[in-house]
């Protein structure tokens, strides 16, 4: 009997450890999934405003012009990932 309620403990505490190394990946998945879309949407709306400023500038190419659109645009980058 002793054998058997051993054998019975050791597998209950197997699978415990299993589900819960299980649990743990889905979690860490899920949390990079969930990254990965907001860093997507990140780049989709920095892309948006870079083709909009883009378009925004005029073919002149005076240096006046040219001068006041380069003061008129921001070097920074939009965010960091």
């Amino acid at each position: 009997m002793e054998e058997k309620k051993a054998g019975i403990g050791s597998i209950i505490a197997t699978i415990l450890i299993i589900a819960v190394i299980i649990l743990g990946a889905l979690y860490f998945w899920g949390k990079r999934v969930e990254e990965t879309r907001t860093g997507n949407n990140l780049l989709n709306e920095s892309s948006e405003s870079d083709v909009e400023t883009i378009l925004s500038l005029s073919s002149d190419d005076d240096l006046d012009t040219i001068e006041a659109e380069l003061n008129s645009t921001n070097p920074e980058p939009a965010s960091e990932f």
